[in-house]
């Protein structure tokens, strides 16, 4: 929904004549959230909807993903599972904002401009979506990374060996707009730390 209304803006921008940029994002969104079970901290989560010119695939098209990194602890273990979910929109210079999803074939999160890996690849509920497992040390170096604010980003490719499209991921705005959010997800991620090292210790 939040990438429909994305796209709503930047139409009615469109329609007053308003010049659409090329090579950039037009609308970043990010929210923080946290996962328990039984009153306990279990996922410490981001979410994110990301709308760009696609000049990559389709020519400066509008397209879109939305995803989330997910962080969690298991057998002393901290995984981060990471989830893109791609659509285009093929008529919305018609003001037809129905989504095609494209096929997300491989995915990472870059870590100063340096793609990482997830270690394996898992199974989406959506066929075209792509998912991924990271597991220490990897998880736990994205996840400081986004503590410390360095530069993120999504990076994906649409095709097998194909090109890959690489879209920053910058949570700040978000932050100063909503730092109790911030510090739930922090608090959540000392609690993963915590419950690992207790696991490793037995």
């Amino acid at each position: 929904m939040r990438i429909i209304v994305a796209y709503t803006v930047l139409l009615l921008f469109a329609s007053l004549g308003v010049a659409r940029a090329q090579d950039r994002i037009e609308t970043s969104e990010t929210d923080f959230y946290v996962q328990t079970a039984a009153g306990n901290p279990t996922i410490c989560g981001l979410e994110f909807t990301l709308v760009y010119h696609d000049d990559t695939y389709r020519g400066g098209a509008l397209a879109g993903v939305t995803g989330s990194l997910g962080w969690f602890e298991n057998k002393g273990n901290i995984g981060l599972a990471l989830k893109i979910v791609g659509s285009d929109f093929p008529n919305a210079d018609k003001l037809d904002l129905t989504p095609k999803p494209f096929q997300v074939v491989q995915g990472s999160v870059a870590v100063d401009g340096k793609p990482v890996s997830p270690y394996s690849s898992i199974s989406c509920e959506q066929p075209t979506s792509f998912c991924g497992m990271y597991w220490s040390p990897n998880s736990i170096l994205i996840g400081t990374a986004l503590a410390s604010m360095r530069p993120l980003a999504i990076t994906f490719n649409r095709q097998a060996k194909g090109l890959d499209v690489s879209l920053p991921l910058d949570p700040r705005e978000r932050v100063r707009s909503k730092p109790d959010e911030f510090r739930s997800f922090g608090t959540c991620m000392g609690t993963l730390a915590d419950r690992a090292k207790a696991t490793l210790s037995k």
